[in-house]
């Protein structure tokens, strides 16, 4: 068997706990809502990883932390406008 045949394993998860998540989601000045819609994620997933029922993909651990780092900027101000309800 070659190395190719072997089935590659990821992963998923991130090291960002419940108190970071809602860490950053304080930063942001996000509620759990205005996070779900623009995560594009569904309410009850949201509220599962601020109870730590549900571990946060690492791929939207990397997206809070690149906006809690540009929170202070105009395109994180657009981003906002146009996707969060307020």
């Amino acid at each position: 068997m070659t190395t190719f045949d072997q089935p590659v394993r990821r992963s998923y998860v991130s090291d960002m706990n419940e108190e970071q998540y809602l860490a950053a989601l304080k930063r942001l000045g996000l509620n759990r809502m205005q996070a779900a819609e623009l995560l594009g994620i569904d309410p009850r997933t949201q509220r599962r990883y601020t109870s730590g029922d549900r571990d946060v993909p690492e791929s939207t651990a990397r997206f809070l932390r690149y906006l809690v780092e540009t929170a202070d900027t105009d395109a994180y101000t657009k981003l906002r406008a146009k996707y969060v309800k307020s």
